[in-house]
């Protein structure tokens, strides 16, 4: 997955729901609520991604 830069939220959520297993975003408030990610989930999430090797690390 890279980085990207989006400024549209429904364009955040089409990349979302392109990634499986990535968390859902939570709606706080009733009307017109924020909504934001837990951060326990994102945690959980990124910790869950393979590691790519470090470029000065040599491979056997």
């Amino acid at each position: 997955m890279s980085l990207i830069s989006v400024t549209s939220r429904a364009t955040v959520y089409k990349y979302i729901n392109e990634v499986p297993d990535f968390p859902q975003p939570c709606q706080f408030g009733v009307r017109r609520g924020r909504v934001r990610f837990k951060a326990s989930d994102v945690s959980r999430y990124i910790e869950s991604l393979p590691s790519k090797p470090k470029r000065n690390e040599r491979r056997d």
